[in-house]
């Protein structure tokens, strides 16, 4: 009950100077009083879901199974709604938390992380690989650095720092399945930039993500990568790959 309270107050004060500048939803899927997940677009070729990892997520600590929960059935129905009727050519997925099964391995203090709640996390890329849905990138934050993961062929993972960031050990766990390391800032504030060009030869949209670090105040870009529309097709469904 005394948790209860906290989150009711601190959730009133987020409301009042976050919340309330979401984007108001007239969709049946969303309760704007009552839910912090909304999607929008930007043009006719991007759109985003950010996704509530909060309020709905079952306790931390309650063994992985597919009982527990990071979005909630009904979150997760929406989700998949969305991505199925889709027609950007581009999904971003925005989770307040890491997606990288790695993060776990790195940061097993922090366990509030998809990491631990891979069944579920690995559903939502079973249905994305199932569908054949494309054009699918994942974004993250609330890590002290910044990131690019490769999740498997066809999933990349952008997660950028807050204001404070510290350093990394000198070793990055390298044995989790199909899941790359593409690039770690670590020490310096960084923010991220994301921009959908055309490539003028083969007339295929271009995903150009930046990095920027700031050094003597000015920012300067610390890593690039370059992800066309068809790099981001789901190979054939095996639901192996997931399990």
């Amino acid at each position: 009950d005394d948790g209860m309270e906290i989150y009711d107050s601190s959730i009133s004060v987020w409301k009042k100077y976050v919340g309330s500048k979401n984007p108001t939803l007239s969709s049946s899927d969303f309760d704007n009083e009552k839910q912090f997940y909304f999607t929008f677009d930007y043009g006719k070729h991007v759109s985003f879901f950010v996704l509530d990892t909060r309020a709905y997520a079952s306790p931390i600590y309650q063994q992985d199974s597919s009982d527990k929960t990071k979005l909630g059935a009904k979150q997760l129905q929406v989700l998949f709604k969305w991505l199925k009727d889709s027609t950007s050519t581009f999904k971003f997925l925005a989770s307040p938390v890491a997606w990288a099964q790695r993060v776990g391995k790195l940061l097993p203090q922090k366990p509030d992380i998809w990491a631990n709640y891979l069944f579920e996390r690995n559903k939502i890329f079973a249905y994305i690989a199932e569908n054949n849905i494309t054009g699918v990138i994942l974004l993250s934050g609330d890590l002290h650095w910044s990131h690019v993961f490769e999740i498997n062929s066809y999933l990349y993972e952008f997660g950028t720092s807050p204001m404070q960031t510290f350093g990394l050990p000198k070793w990055i766990h390298n044995d989790v399945k199909e899941e790359k390391l593409l690039f770690v800032q670590e020490w310096k504030n960084t923010f991220g930039q994301i921009q959908i060009l055309k490539d003028e030869q083969t007339k295929e949209l271009v995903v150009h993500y930046t990095l920027f670090g700031y050094y003597y105040l000015y920012p300067s870009p610390v890593y690039e990568l370059k992800l066309r529309e068809s790099q981001l097709v789901p190979k054939p469904y095996n639901k192996h790959n997931f399990t």
